[in-house]
Parts: C-alpha cells; sequence; structure tokens
C-alpha cells in the first residue's frame, strides 16, 4: 500500500490566517452593510469562492463610485406616489459600506481614495507587507532609488511601487539576475545610493542571484532582506520531503506566487510533481507510488488540504501515519 507523508510545514501562513479571520469577523460584524475586499482577498479560488457565498463582494480600485457612503436607497412606492393615502416616507441613510485592504495591501493613492468614499476601511495588510511599505517610504523620501526585486504584476509590488510613486523616488523592478545586471548598468546607478527590497515570497535563490548582480557592479546599494520566513520554512521542509517521497502534490491557487514556487521546487527535485486547487483534481496515476508527499501554499485553507487527503485515502493510499 502506498504511504502518504505530509511536509512538517505546509498551509496558511499568518498574514493569510488573519487576512481570512478578518474577513469572516467582518462578514459577521457587518451583515447589515456591503462588504468588499479590495481585489482578491487571497490567492485561492475555493477560499475566495466561500467567502463570496458568505456575502464578500469584490471590488476594484476602479470602482470607487459603487462606494458612495451617503447613497440613498430606492425610494419606497409610496415615496414616488403621493397622494393622501401615500405620504412621503423618510429617507433612511444606509449604512457605510466596509471595504477590506487584503493581504498584499495597496498603494498611498488608493487609500486616500477609499477615505474620501466614506466607507470603513479595515486594513488586513500582512504586517510583514506593511514592514517593507514602511522601509520604501523612509528611502523613497530620501531619495534613495527604490529597487524592488518581485513579480512586476503582483499586488504586494503594486503596492510597494505606490510607496515610491508617492514620495516622487526613481524606482526599478527586477525578477531576475538578467534583470537586476541590466539595471546595475544603467548610468544612474553608480553614483545614487539605492535600496533593495524583495516581494515577501520570492524564492531565495532568486533574490540571492539579484543581490549579488546587484552588489557586484559597485554601486550604493542597501540590501534589506525582507522575504518572508513562512516562505522559507516552506521551502525547506519541502525539500526535505523530496528526500522521502517518489511523487509530490502541491496544492494551492494557481496565482499564488509562492505555490508556484513550491511547484517548481518540486519538480526539479521529484520524477513526479503535481500542482493542483482541488482534491478533484488529484491524478489517480499517484496511487501507484510508494511514497506521495503533500505541501501547500501559503493561501492553502485546512479543509482543502485535509480534502485532498481524503481523496489518496480514496485511492487505498495510507493516511494514517501523518502528523
Amino acid at each position: 500500500m502506498s504511504t502518504l507523508i505530509r511536509a512538517e510545514v505546509l498551509g496558511y501562513c499568518m498574514g493569510v490566517r488573519r487576512a481570512m479571520d478578518t474577513a469572516e469577523k467582518a462578514l459577521e460584524n457587518y451583515c447589515d452593510s456591503p462588504v468588499y475586499s479590495l481585489g482578491p482577498l487571497i490567492h485561492n479560488k475555493a477560499a475566495l469562492e466561500n467567502l463570496i457565498n458568505r456575502g464578500l463582494l469584490m471590488l476594484e480600485d476602479t470602482d470607487f463610485a459603487v462606494l458612495c457612503a451617503d447613497a440613498q436607497p430606492a425610494p419606497a412606492y409610496g415615496a414616488l406616489h403621493n397622494t393622501s393615502e401615500n405620504k412621503p416616507q423618510k429617507k433612511s441613510k444606509k449604512k457605510p459600506p466596509v471595504v477590506i485592504i487584503r493581504a498584499h495591501g495597496t498603494t498611498p493613492e488608493v487609500r486616500e481614495k477609499l477615505k474620501k468614499t466614506g466607507a470603513r476601511v479595515i486594513d488586513a495588510t500582512c504586517p510583514r507587507v506593511l514592514a517593507n511599505q514602511r522601509i520604501v517610504k523612509e528611502y523613497a523620501e530620501k531619495k534613495y532609488i527604490i529597487i524592488i526585486a518581485g513579480d512586476k504584476n503582483h499586488g504586494e509590488v503594486t503596492a510597494l511601487i505606490g510607496e515610491a510613486r508617492a514620495a516622487g523616488a526613481e524606482y526599478r523592478v527586477v525578477q531576475n539576475r538578467e534583470e537586476a545586471a541590466a539595471v546595475a548598468a544603467e548610468p544612474f546607478f553608480s553614483g545614487l545610493p539605492a535600496v533593495l527590497i524583495s516581494q515577501t515570497t520570492i524564492g531565495f535563490e532568486e533574490y540571492e542571484a539579484i543581490k549579488e548582480a546587484l552588489c557586484a557592479s559597485g554601486g550604493k546599494v542597501k540590501v534589506f532582506d525582507t522575504i518572508c520566513p513562512a516562505t522559507e520554512e516552506r521551502q525547506k521542509a519541502l525539500r526535505t520531503l523530496c528526500k522521502k517521497a517518489d511523487g509530490i502534490v502541491v496544492v494551492g491557487g494557481k496565482e499564488s506566487a509562492n505555490t508556484k514556487r513550491l511547484f517548481q521546487t518540486a519538480a526539479s527535485l521529484c520524477a513526479h510533481a503535481v500542482h493542483i486547487e482541488r482534491a478533484e483534481e488529484l491524478p489517480e496515476s499517484f496511487a501507484a507510488l510508494k511514497t506521495v508527499g503533500i505541501t501547500a501554499g501559503a493561501s492553502t485553507p485546512d479543509e482543502i488540504i485535509r480534502d485532498v487527503e481524503k481523496r489518496f485515502e480514496s485511492f487505498g493510499i495510507d493516511a494514517g501515519t501523518m502528523p
């Protein structure tokens, strides 16, 4: 019989669990107001679908017109047809909408726009992401060049760019060693002080390569090691797991940066690796493997991990020895 082994560290990190708890409490505490998430709260479709089914609404930063706090509900029929039998009704003021800033954070510009809508804003930005934003703000105001290592399209990076722009600082986003070397070759780089900071979910090896390319140029670069420990903990646990397993299943959202990097590591170290979002996506071919390891990204809910384990058991894989 095949055996299933869990990674020692997997699933929700502190920041994601905090954001999810914040959304669940908001839906309970403000049940008489519309509750919005500013963009996807986390990068996990199943978790988001669960919140949407409970009433969470999605909001893009171009849709703030819907948040007008003093908007009135549509008048009752009698208010439109004023007769002796139908007297005008008093207008009842709408409760202000609630907007949750997601774990990845947002820009100063968006925060200011939200404030002007009169909406009740709940900040669920991961504390580590907030710390990075403060670093960028501090050094951008000192007119350092801000160099951000990460995915140009990731919400966390967008928020960091927003801090640099708000202070009028020069900034660059680099995704790999080659892009870092190109920045280091720019004429301004050798003469101006710069700060290097990373997206919290970037890979350790990626960041080391970027640091090396920038520092080798002789530029004045102040480096901050801002990768979240949860990211590296999951990577280390996965590398250990790969030594014990014939196949690895990575569970998590296809849009999740840290989950995608877990899959990249698994695929490089193990002959059989698959990235799934839900239990029903698990290939039956894994039942033929002697030992299967399971890990999950930092935005993967506990219940989805359990569903995958149950799916393994339906294939006849022993999950009873897992921690």
